[in-house]
């Protein structure tokens, strides 16, 4: 019989060394230092823009390149990540259909037709942009030329006869155990379900589908687990508080567009800028026997970091090949891209980090011209929500609004619909708004009415009408004429969470203008003086001071 004894030599031996090792703190420190390991990770998420914004000024796939390379210089095994967002919706997606994005994508390691084994995106909602069964070969396409790996880790793809997905590619990989510095790091992803094509089975639980992966990878030998997200950040949060120990080390998100960093149970979740205008660089040390620690910072990509010249010039290839296409495909002139519709005598705030979170002077401005459209058949009040105001970037007083600034601001030919609410239902409506106040493209843009609301406690009231009569608060039951785009409506799509609106409240005797054509009509009619529009005080943040049109209880 095997004795469970341990022999006492090997006791003194070991005695002798704790002795040795705790006698001087030096020699203690020495060990731990040379036991410690260190990986870097670059990340960024949300990219619509090949050139970033500002004309290129500001962000952008080249400068995100040159930030690749300069950190390569040290750590050559880098790990990079895309945490989602990227074919569409932008300018030049309406044309290639992300085609430039994979193209410009492709070369983020420097070299042509040379598979990038050391970058991973995962899937955001917009890549579902295309959600019919028909639209499969292109997807298909887009992820066969790719020369990067797809992680779909929770995504089930509807099956054709023969049992196998209708999206079928090698660059589609449930998950990936990458060494970078001699430490094996597991991978995985997770996508939301706010965008559900016709070719998705199902999107499986994030938090289930998180811990089983997390502990499937640790048995792997993985000992650093990072999960690469497009979730909204309380599901993110909700992952690291329900599974703890359980869960991933580290997650890299996307689909929120501001820069954030929140601490759960001791681990991290990330997220940069939309279009690259920064990244997530994250160091990850390794010691025995104990969690990753992670440090971290937000690289800026402003103009203090010079694009990759090679990348630069694929990039305005592109945009020169956009400019003559459209032109010649809508029967105008060559550089009908750069038609000036009218000037800023402000700044008009459309950045996402502000209109996503804020009321801003474009954001007032545009759902004016929204309200004004249907005024003659007794429209009262309009919203929008702010993810379909995608310019990302603020027009500078003095700047000309162009048609490129118009058609990169509404990349979705929506049209406005007149629909009859109660004040209940926009109660509802204004509770959707400020849900999860982190800057989402549900938060509202409104006209006609106004609002009360506490970040703290994301909490909205004290609905107020708007009108010739002057400001008074609206009562649950009295019923409203609303303006909204047909977007918000369309129950067969995600309706950016505003359930409570349905095709049945549309007055059908309204007319449906096209929203990109009320506001061109509404900027021509003010070429000669420009505009000048001013936050009103129509949202009244109670942290915050100002203006304020709501009438308070």
């Amino acid at each position: 019989m095997r004795s469970n004894r341990i022999p006492a030599l090997p006791i003194l031996i070991c005695i002798f060394c704790f002795t040795i090792l705790t006698s001087c703190g030096t020699t203690r420190t020495a060990v731990s230092k040379s036991a410690e390991r260190e990986f870097l990770i670059l990340s960024i998420n949300d990219v619509y823009r090949i050139n970033g914004v500002y004309e290129g000024k500001e962000g952008g796939l080249a400068r995100v390149r040159t930030l690749r390379a300069q950190l390569e210089k040290e750590h050559p095994d880098l790990l990079f990540l895309h945490a989602g967002d990227f074919l569409f919706p932008s300018l030049l997606s309406e044309t290639y259909k992300g085609r430039q994005m994979i193209s410009i994508l492709n070369l983020l390691d420097g070299k042509e037709k040379t598979y990038d084994d050391r970058f991973f995106i995962t899937f955001g909602n917009h890549e579902f942009e295309k959600s019919r069964m028909k639209d499969t070969l292109l997807l298909e396409s887009l992820i066969d030329s790719s020369e990067f790996g797809w992680l779909g880790t929770n995504i089930q793809f509807k099956k054709t006869s023969d049992c196998s997905p209708v999206i079928e590619s090698e660059n589609i990989i449930h998950h990936a155990i990458m060494t970078s510095n001699g430490i094996k790091v597991g991978l995985f992803s997770l996508t939301t379900d706010v965008k559900f094509p016709d070719y998705v089975e199902t999107f499986e639980d994030p938090v289930e589908t998180a811990r089983q992966m997390t502990m499937m990878l640790r048995r792997k030998g993985a000992e650093v687990v990072v999960a690469l997200t497009h979730l909204n950040v309380s599901q993110d949060k909700q992952i690291l508080e329900t599974l703890g120990n359980s869960g991933p080390d580290l997650i890299l998100g996307g689909h929120e567009h501001e820069q954030q960093s929140h601490k759960v149970n001791g681990r991290f979740v990330l997220k940069a800028n939309a279009d690259a205008t920064s990244a997530v660089v994250a160091r990850v040390k390794v010691n025995a026997n104990m969690p990753p620690d992670v440090s971290f910072e937000f690289k800026e990509l402003d103009a203090s970091i010079e694009p990759d010249p090679i990348m630069q010039q694929k990039v305005e290839w592109w945009f020169s090949r956009y400019d003559h296409d459209y032109c010649m495909q809508n029967n105008l002139p060559d550089g009908c891209t750069n038609e000036q519709y009218c000037y800023a005598q402000v700044d008009l705030i459309a950045e996402e980090i502000q209109i996503r979170k804020y009321e801003t002077n474009l954001g007032d401005w545009v759902t004016d011209q929204t309200l004004n459209a249907l005024k003659n058949e007794g429209a009262q009040i309009a919203f929008l929500n702010s993810g379909s105001i995608r310019l990302n970037q603020n027009i500078l007083k003095g700047d000309a609004i162009t048609r490129r600034h118009i058609n990169e601001m509404f990349p979705y030919q929506n049209k406005l619909k007149l629909i009859q609410i109660t004040g209940a239902d926009l109660q509802k409506i204004v509770d959707r708004a400020v849900t999860d106040w982190t800057g989402n493209g549900w938060w509202l843009q409104i006209a006609g009415f106004a609002f009360t609301y506490n970040p703290e406690t994301q909490k909205a009231g004290n609905l107020t009408l708007l009108d010739h009569n002057g400001p008074r608060l609206i009562r649950p039951d009295e019923k409203i004429l609303a303006v909204t785009s047909d977007y918000l409506l369309d129950d067969k799509g995600d309706q950016d969470g505003f359930r409570m609106l349905r095709p049945d409240m549309v007055v059908p005797s309204a007319s449906s203008p096209i929203l990109t054509e009320v506001i061109i009509q509404a900027l021509k009619a003010n070429r000669d003086t420009g505009i000048a529009p001013q936050v009103e005080g129509r949202i009244c943040n109670t942290q915050m001071s100002g203006e304020c049109l709501a009438v308070v209880k």
